[in-house]
């Protein structure tokens, strides 16, 4: 896989997160927690984990701001669905 594709494959996996992102503060406005609207955000993560395994990816600048982009992604995700459910 080139590098190109790599990184193109990176933002994909960061637009789909960012979509979790979006349809799980969307589901604010519904009375229920519904938690599988961050479900995006999450296989995005987990998609991505490969970066932190592997120390010369990890090492590009590129790479570990993606990496860390998507636990942000990721937590904002799952906060609207965890601050319903425990009702804060």
């Amino acid at each position: 896989m080139t590098a190109n594709n790599n990184k193109a494959m990176i933002y994909s996996w960061l637009l789909l997160s960012s979509a979790g992102v979006i349809a799980s503060w969307s589901n604010l406005s519904s009375a229920e927690p519904q938690l599988w609207f961050c479900a995006p955000s999450l296989l995005a993560m987990a998609m991505l984990a490969w970066i932190r395994r592997h120390p010369v990816y990890d090492q590009q600048l590129f790479y570990r701001l993606s990496w860390q982009l998507s636990i942000l992604l990721s937590i904002l995700a799952v906060a609207p669905a965890t601050w319903l459910y425990f009702g804060a």
